[in-house]
């Protein structure tokens, strides 16, 4: 269905994580995106197991010296991990296909900055209670937010918030929700859009 091989890094920096009663580090992986200024945090060689991660807004290349802005969380980054809250810097403009596909993310702090959800970035992450998203995000891919919800009702997804910037949310990007009781709509959806958002949201 997708790739899971993990992705090509160009190298890794030493990051805030840790657990809810003690900080600690975490190493996270980068590939230098093509304008030669930004990096793409990827899928590393290990299975993320902590509280939180912090991500930072710029990194410092080890190998070269030079500074980066961490501009992409990419595919499966973060895919499977055990990751209870993330939080994301305002440079952040890019989440990419799975990022957090099946994670134990339950808190996440979006960027302010966030511009594409891509297809299945929190599919299937049933430990997700509420998504807060901000104005300047323009699209939500397919199956983004899907099948959030565990087989107790009432513990799954429950609250959506969504800026008026929202221009497109692909088909199933809220499927099958059972728990969802709160979503705003942005008035430049295009019609045809809604009942396929909204597909088995009652379980």
């Amino acid at each position: 269905m997708f790739n899971i091989a993990a992705s090509a890094y160009d190298f890794y920096v030493t990051s805030v994580g840790g657990s809810s009663y003690q900080t600690g580090t975490i190493d996270l992986y980068y590939a230098i995106n093509a304008d030669g200024k930004t990096v793409t945090l990827v899928e590393g060689p290990e299975t993320y197991s902590c509280d939180y991660v912090q991500i930072p807004e710029q990194v410092k290349n080890p190998n070269d010296g030079k500074t980066y802005t961490v501009k992409i969380i990419g595919t499966n980054a973060f895919s499977s991990s055990f990751i209870k809250e993330i939080k994301m810097p305002n440079s952040i403009e890019e989440i990419q296909e799975y990022a957090f596909y099946r994670s134990y993310v339950e808190r996440v702090e979006f960027s302010h900055g966030l511009k594409y959800i891509r297809n299945g970035a929190f599919w299937d992450c049933w430990h997700l209670k509420s998504v807060e998203l901000y104005d300047g995000l323009l699209s939500i891919g397919e199956r983004a937010f899907s099948e959030c919800q565990t087989v107790t009702v009432g513990e799954g997804l429950k609250s959506v918030i969504l800026p008026e910037t929202v221009t497109e949310i692909r088909p199933y990007a809220f499927a099958y929700n059972g728990d969802l009781t709160s979503i705003n709509l942005p008035m430049n959806l295009k019609e045809r859009e809604f009942d396929e958002l909204f597909y088995k949201i009652i379980a």
